[in-house]
């Protein structure tokens, strides 16, 4: 089961929690980064698309002009035959109107082939078939035109004329070329028609991932606001128990556990100060409990002592009025032998009770070493934790001067950098704001540790005072042991006196010395015997500021 709880705890450790809390950054980062690389990727391929369209267009223009231009050239050649001879005027040499128009049909016809009908729509194919079909025509009727100039009769003349200039009449190259200019027009206004769309394809894949990016955005700071309220509930929730226990631990007050809210370094860190409190408020209630008893026990052996010394002194006494005479001595033994068993007996039940509290203040003893141990651990801990809360500062001040280059770039970027910028200001403050939070964890660490000092320093103290209670309760044995052993051989003369009364006489300066000594060691033990009752009650008095 313990092991099932560090595999756990290492998952929900605070370095696991904050280790979430940069992978939510990062994946919001990606998504955002995979949106703009998709939203350029789209706009990439709309504006190639625009490009090749406007590049159809151009060429659709340029044919245009070149259609005009081979018109204009038969004009003048046409004009040509009629100035001069005809054959000459079509035999197409240097410097001639017939020449130049054989010149601009060949660079019509090298665009011609060199047009992108590819990039054409099915509409504008037709339209380019059309065309293409109409300069068939029209070359052809140029040449059936050139073709009667040369015969340079005045009705081939005329023919060639019709065939050049009739508009009405299939065939003609006037014809043709209304097909041309037509086709040529309708195609040119269908390819920037369509130019025109891919400008609003444009426009609205770039509002739509204006929007993604920004549901995206909102999306990514919301999780990470989250994710960064749920661990610091987390550790703020432990930090309070915590600091509430340790608080009321440096008042005395036992009363106020330390409740664990996780299982990470600062949930352990508060079961331990459970355990602690626990133990320690055991052991509080054993010193109370051994403590009273050592007070009425000293109490009981003060009484039992001075009664011992008043009966030693009556012995005495009696021991002298034997010595001027032996009447009444057998019965005065006897009761000399009934009280000499009952203060063995009370010397027994004191030996009994002293032994009980001697044991109880080294347990004692044992307990506060423990429990010092336990707390200068915890201690150690929270020093760690301060290390750990240090690392997070240190990264936070980093993520933030991340955030300030990244807004300088953006700005750099100018319109393309204003959307980078929005979020460069987000993490920014958001590295502010788990700046701030890690200083405020710092400082209830920093609290805990003074707090944790002041209940080290109580619990050596109460370790003293158990200490002294032990050496104390250590004299008490051996002054008993001493008295017993001398109440035994007290008896043991009573007894051979009770049953041999001719040795009364040489025995009673002896018996007086002996009284005389018994009476010493009661007063002696029952000085001690006060002194132990002052110690237990200074114990009770610093006992007493706990609160169970």
């Amino acid at each position: 089961m313990r092991e099932q709880t560090k595999a756990k705890s290492r998952w929900t450790g605070i370095k696991a929690q904050i280790g979430v809390i940069g992978a939510v950054g990062i994946i919001g980062m990606i998504l955002l980064g995979i949106s703009a690389l998709i939203a350029v990727g789209q706009q990439r391929s709309l504006s190639d698309e625009i490009e090749a369209l406007r590049d159809v267009n151009r060429k659709v223009e340029a044919i245009r002009y070149a259609n005009a231009d081979v018109s204009g050239w038969q004009a003048f050649y046409v004009w040509d035959t009629r100035r001069k001879d005809p054959a000459e005027a079509v035999a197409g040499g240097e410097d001639t109107n017939r020449g130049s128009y054989l010149a601009a049909t060949e660079d019509l016809k090298k665009q011609l082939a060199a047009f992108p009908v590819d990039q054409l729509s099915t509409q504008e194919r037709a339209h380019w078939d059309a065309m293409t079909a109409a300069w068939k025509q029209f070359f052809d009727a140029d040449a059936r035109a050139v073709a009667l100039y040369r015969t340079k009769t005045p009705a081939n003349l005329d023919k060639a004329d019709e065939i050049i200039d009739d508009s009405e009449t299939p065939g003609t190259a006037a014809h043709a070329y209304d097909i041309i200019d037509n086709n040529g027009k309708a195609l040119f206004t269908s390819v920037r028609a369509r130019s025109a769309e891919k400008q609003k394809d444009v426009a609205k894949v770039a509002t739509t991932m204006s929007w993604i990016f920004a549901v995206v955005l909102v999306l990514a700071i919301a999780l990470l606001a989250f994710t960064v309220y749920r661990v610091s509930r987390r550790i703020f929730g432990n930090i309070s128990a915590v600091l509430e226990s340790v608080s009321a631990l440096s008042r005395g007050d036992l009363t106020v556990p330390s409740v664990p809210t996780s299982q990470d370094e600062l949930g352990r860190m508060a079961l331990a100060i459970e355990d602690a409190r626990l133990s320690m408020r055991e052991v509080i209630s054993e010193v109370t409990v051994a403590s009273t008893a050592v007070s009425g026990s000293s109490s009981r052996l003060a009484q039992i002592a001075e009664e011992f010394g008043e009966t030693s002194t009556a012995v005495a006494e009696g021991m002298q009025r034997v010595s001027q005479g032996t009447a009444g001595v057998s019965d005065q033994v006897q009761a000399v032998a009934a009280g000499a068993e009952e203060m063995t007996a009370s010397i027994r039940e004191i030996a009994k009770n002293a032994e009980a509290a001697a044991g109880v203040a080294g347990r004692a003893v044992a307990a506060t070493e423990m429990t010092n141990r336990t707390i200068a651990k915890l201690g150690e801990s929270s020093i760690q934790i301060d290390s750990v809360i240090k690392s997070i500062g240190t990264i936070a001040n980093q993520t933030n001067q991340l955030a300030l280059n990244a807004t300088i770039e953006s700005a750099r970027a100018g319109e393309a950098g204003r959307g980078f910028a929005v979020v460069a200001g987000e993490v920014k403050d958001l590295a502010r704001e788990t700046s701030t939070a890690t200083q405020d964890i710092s400082r209830r660490i920093t609290e805990i540790q003074e707090d944790t000092a002041a209940a080290v320093a109580a619990i050596e103290q109460i370790s003293m005072i158990i200490r002294q209670i032990d050496d104390t309760q250590s004299t008490i044995a051996s002054a008993v042991e001493e008295q017993t052993a001398t109440t035994n051989e007290m008896g043991a003369n009573i007894h051979r006196t009770a049953n041999d009364t001719t040795g009364i006489s040489r025995e009673l300066a002896a018996l007086v010395d002996r009284a005389g000594q018994s009476s010493t060691v009661a007063l002696t033990a029952a000085d001690s015997a006060r002194e132990l009752a002052d110690e237990a009650t200074t114990l009770n008095t610093l006992v007493s500021r706990f609160r169970l």
